[in-house]
């Protein structure tokens, strides 16, 4: 899996019906008999253990709505995966003759019987049928815990993990065998649900007398320089076509004009916080912002702790592409259902957008086998529409089931983010700039954050390394220090990569990534530090939303349409920020190409084993290893997980 940042130029300057098609046969052909079951293995979440468990959950308990995954014959499938292999083949009469979602339903989704079967099981229940997907990939209903035991054979009990209330079943849930060849699974019977790739850094604020942005606190000893990274500053770094935002850059000028991209989430976002941000740094008035459109499914979710996320993504998707139209999607979840599944799917089926960013994560154990299915149809489904969808490949290092924001090392091995892995999605990986403190006046202006509106104060491209927060020593693995806070405590967070235990490697990796059978993670990093070295993401939130403690005030707020000694500052890191920006990086090569991309990984991979060193920084350097309990699963002698470290155009590597 690369660790490679992105050269913008150079990968613009290298950019890149169905008719007469007989119905779906009908599969459900035998008699629908409750005496005879099969079980849907592989969905009982790994900590729903006895130890955990507080007896049955309350029967009356509504369940939101869950959703029932379709799928299709092995025709079919072999159909599909050939078609979305044409989508990228330029030499194909199908390449980029992309579907509607109700195309690709009459295509590849099960036949109207079977769907009039398995809906008529559901209602006989007493499950209420909310939503008929338009591809015909899914059903998404609702009822009680009591219709949910009933129906799927299984228990749903209360467990109190780590002071949390959850609910889960503790067996895989089980069908009619009639029914098997058209289910695939049920989204996952839990409220494990996934959580945001973020993680705050330092708060600054303005010097009118330095002209710079300033942490509050005083960080790596006395007076170190501090690099919040604004839309500018990004556009310099990575070389972005845009002559507003990038001094360097002279030519025609991308913005992301004409492109739409799509945000997920499971929180209502505040706009004004965004519109601060744009006003702020992108030279946009209060009256002339670009803000983003929401788009609530079903329930409000009012503002949860997803709040920052929803800010974050917001911002820096428009922070690459300004001109970009951006939609955010969410929806409210429940004591079961994830509202960001809901989002997901609604983002996909309306089909406005071509570009999707996901910033969430859970591990593929925790979601277990229909959560990975869940994802995995979408995620088809979307490259078969041309959407492009960019995922956070998480910050918890190769950690990918340990909760980064609370543990001090890690005990469940590696693990990537499900979100992430599917061979239709782009993963996103993180990088910090480790050339930084050494030499910070080479790569940024010390002494002023630049002038307005743009306040950019980065000079050039800046060497990167992975993302790891964990360690003081940033080589290989073996060598690594745990980098301790003044607690003496050491933590997880980092950028998220490695080898994926449920997909096999896809044919456009064949060739640049380790030889190891299995679908690597990310594709492509960007930077993504909270501060670890001297620079982490300028964003503008406010109290309510980040919950900083103590904060009264709304960031980025000018007076006089200037920054003033009362303006502050939010900072923050996390592969969230990395993958709303790769997705607005997108923007700007579709605004060029005049269409959409779809799984863009295909020409990506190809550019890099033609042209990498034009397009792409090579990262050699680090590891994304973090710190674990001894004698838990991959954990080495020194105290850190045995892997991965950078290589040379290559993937992490590891000792297996």
């Amino acid at each position: 899996m690369y660790v490679k940042s992105v050269l913008l130029p150079a990968l613009l300057a290298a950019s890149f019906s169905l008719s007469g098609q007989s119905a779906p046969q009908s599969r459900v052909v035998a008699p629908i008999d409750e005496s005879h079951l099969v079980p849907l293995r592989g969905n009982v979440h790994p900590l729903t253990q006895a130890r955990f468990d507080r007896g049955p959950a309350p029967a009356s308990t509504a369940t939101g709505r869950l959703t029932l995954i379709l799928q299709r014959s092995l025709i079919q499938q072999q159909a599909l995966t050939a078609y979305l292999a044409d989508l990228q083949n330029p030499a194909s009469p199908n390449f980029h003759r992309w579907l509607t979602p109700a195309q690709f339903g009459s295509q590849f989704g099960p036949s109207s019987t079977d769907l009039e079967a398995v809906s008529a099981w559901l209602q006989g229940h007493g499950f209420r049928i909310k939503n008929l997907a338009p591809a015909h990939n899914f059903i998404q209903f609702s009822g009680t815990l009591e219709q949910v035991q009933s129906a799927f054979h299984t228990a749903i009990h209360t467990f109190s993990v780590q002071g949390a209330t959850h609910f889960a079943n503790v067996t895989d849930p089980q069908i009619p065998q009639a029914l098997a060849p058209v289910i695939a699974g049920i989204s996952p019977l839990n409220d494990f649900h996934a959580q945001p790739n973020l993680a705050l850094g330092p708060q600054g604020h303005y010097d009118p007398g330095t002209h710079a942005i300033q942490p509050d606190l005083t960080l790596f000893g006395g007076s170190t320089p501090y690099l919040f990274i604004d839309p500018a500053d990004a556009a310099t770094i990575y070389d972005t076509p845009n002559a507003a935002l990038n001094s360097g850059y002279s030519g025609t000028t991308y913005d992301g004009s004409g492109v739409s991209i799509g945000i997920a989430g499971n929180s209502d976002l505040t706009v004004a916080d965004v519109q601060n941000y744009r006003v702020a740094f992108l030279g946009e008035s209060t009256s002339t912002a670009n803000l983003p459109v929401v788009v609530v499914d079903g329930n409000d979710p009012g503002l949860t702790g997803s709040g920052t996320e929803a800010v974050l993504d917001n911002e820096i998707a428009g922070a690459i592409a300004p001109r970009a139209n951006i939609y955010f999607y969410t929806s409210a979840g429940s004591d079961l259902s994830d509202g960001l599944f809901n989002a997901i799917q609604r983002a996909v089926n309306d089909n406005v957008i071509s570009i999707l960013s996901v910033s969430f994560g859970n591990c593929e154990a925790a979601v277990g086998a229909a959560g990975n299915q869940l994802i995995a149809e979408v995620a088809e489904q979307a490259a078969a529409q041309g959407i492009s969808m960019t995922v956070s490949s998480g910050d918890g290092g190769a950690a990918g089931c340990d909760n980064f924001d609370t543990a001090t090392a890690a005990q469940y091995g590696f693990d990537v983010n499900a979100f992430a892995s599917s061979p239709y999605t782009i993963a996103v990986g993180g990088t910090d700039f480790d050339a930084l403190p050494g030499s910070f006046s080479t790569y940024a202006n010390a002494s002023t954050s630049g002038t307005g509106p743009y306040y950019g104060t980065a000079l050039q491209y800046i060497p990167e390394n992975p993302w790891n927060d964990s360690t003081s020593v940033d080589t290989s693995y073996g060598n690594n220090v745990a980098d301790k806070n003044n607690n003496n405590q050491t933590n997880i967070v980092a950028g998220s990569g490695g080898l994926s235990s449920v997909y096999a490697k896809p044919a456009f990796q064949t060739s640049l990534t380790p030889s190891d059978n299995a679908r690597d993670l990310p594709d492509v990093s960007l930077f993504a530090s909270n501060g670890h070295k001297q620079a982490a993401w300028a964003f503008c939130s406010d109290n309510v939303t980040d919950g900083v403690t103590g904060q009264t005030y709304t960031e980025c707020q000018l007076t006089g349409g200037q920054f003033t000694s009362s303006t502050v500052f939010g900072g923050i890191g996390g592969t969230s920020a990395s993958a709303p920006a790769f997705a607005g990086m997108l923007a700007l090569i579709e605004q060029k190409t005049g269409g959409r991309l779809g799984q863009a990984d295909t020409v990506l991979y190809q550019l890099a084993s033609s042209n990498y060193s034009a397009i792409f920084h090579d990262i050699t350097v680090g590891n994304n290893s973090v710190p674990c309990v001894s004698g838990s699963p991959n954990c080495g002698s020194n105290g850190f997980l045995t892997g991965y470290d950078a290589g040379t155009q290559r993937a992490w590597v590891a000792s297996m």
